[in-house]
């Protein structure tokens, strides 16, 4: 079980006015700006001005590839953007600025005034968007003095109150509350053992390897899902969860390279592992060169496919803006099948790792398979899946970004 220890940080605003910081009158001026409705949206007497964000990247002339080929060199892409209200982003850029102050202080601390070592063990920094401003969630590596972590916070509240915190907030923002905390533990969702039928497999006789769809390791030999396609090395590779191979949690990566990947009901072979890397829980296997990774996801429960092609990556700031203003996001598992939800957290570490926290639904046996957003062109891959936390009912993905970033992987 999780020891989710968490203490409540002082209300920014609030502490700083009692404080004198900030005129007393601030408070009420934030009440007037935004409303809010009782199911958390925002109103407001004017209508607000947009600002254009990044949505993703979408590769160009996608469809070349639909034969089969696999591309000698990384693709090109076009970056898209969308229209997102202009107090969301001024929020987003607030929680970001104060999200990297408070872990660049905390990992500047560790192994000197805090008892972690950060060359071993990073803290990260969860956001929250919520009605009424922010909640920023300090996340301690196992074993962490949260005591000592919380004192330190304190400091730093104080600090950051002292460089003029009014400037840093929006208007709309009313609240911005910090809570340290053990790291939630997780757990992984590769523990399906048998298919009933139910499952669309991997492998297809045409059109490639489906994504979203189930697939086996020669290590562990559960359930898993396929995620999305990718380039390295010339090879292409079919991303899902390092945990789809690992029979124990610290098995060195170069152990796990070379292990196979089956589809699930089938012993056909899919591929074989190409890249892991121990601190992201992502894997890449180089597809066997009889068949090729397809840009579709698979029509759960037959060997067939989805209409609508996965075309690009989603960006951290399109789902930034996703989660502040509640927009849908999905998530397809071989055995959950696709299922849409909502963005519920943002977690980052100081070595720019990102992952998501989604209000979802999964089951065992869909680690690995993707969450994406929907556009007119087609879907934008945003992470996929690992597991499930213990305390709660939050799924968690791993970013995109990430993936492709630790493995050197180019998305086509």
């Amino acid at each position: 079980m999780c020891n989710y220890l968490m203490m409540n940080r002082r209300n920014f605003l609030r502490a700083c006015t009692v404080s004198g910081l900030l005129p007393g009158g601030v408070a009420a001026s934030i009440h007037g700006a935004s409303a809010h409705q009782a199911d958390g949206t925002a109103t407001t007497g004017s209508e607000s001005a947009t600002v254009p964000v990044e949505r993703g990247r979408r590769v160009v002339n996608q469809a070349q590839y639909d034969d089969g080929t696999i591309p000698d060199t990384p693709p090109s892409y076009n970056s898209e953007t969308v229209a997102v209200d202009s107090q969301t982003v001024d929020e987003i850029t607030a929680g970001r600025e104060l999200s990297a102050e408070l872990l660049g202080r905390l990992n500047e601390l560790a192994g000197t005034q805090l008892d972690f070592d950060s060359s071993t063990h990073t803290v990260s920094v969860s956001r929250q968007s919520t009605a009424d401003g922010l909640r920023l969630f300090v996340d301690c590596p196992p074993g962490t003095n949260t005591g000592r972590i919380d004192s330190t916070v304190e400091r730093i509240i104080d600090q950051l109150g002292s460089e003029s915190l009014e400037s840093r907030l929006p208007d709309h923002v009313e609240t911005v509350d910090i809570q340290v905390r053990n790291r939630p533990t997780e757990r992984l969702e590769v523990d399906c053992q048998r298919s009933f039928g139910r499952f669309a497999d991997a492998k297809y006789r045409t059109n490639g390897i489906a994504m979203g769809a189930a697939a086996r390791s020669e290590t562990v030999g559960k359930i898993a899902s396929t995620g999305f396609r990718g380039l390295r090395n010339g090879r292409g590779v079919i991303v899902t969860t390092a945990h789809t191979f690992e029979t124990n949690k610290d098995q060195p990566p170069a152990e796990l390279r070379g292990a196979e990947l089956y589809q699930s009901r089938r012993p056909h072979s899919v591929g074989r592992c190409h890249a892991i890397d121990g601190r992201v829980d992502a894997a890449a296997v180089a597809v066997d060169t009889d068949s090729y990774p397809s840009r579709y996801l698979a029509a759960p429960g037959g060997n067939s496919y989805n209409d609508e092609p996965i075309v690009g990556t989603a960006s951290w700031s399109v789902l930034e803006a996703y989660h502040a203003e509640g927009r849908p996001i999905y998530k397809q598992g071989a055995v959950s099948g696709r299922c849409e939800g909502r963005i519920t957290e943002l977690s980052e570490s100081d070595s720019g790792y990102r992952e998501l926290g989604v209000d979802i639904h999964s089951a065992g046996g869909d680690s690995g398979g993707p969450y994406f957003i929907s556009t007119d062109e087609g879907l934008l891959v945003a992470g996929i899946h690992k597991g499930v936390r213990s305390v709660g009912s939050q799924r968690r993905a791993v970013f995109v970004g990430s993936i492709l970033d630790s493995l050197g992987i180019s998305f086509y």
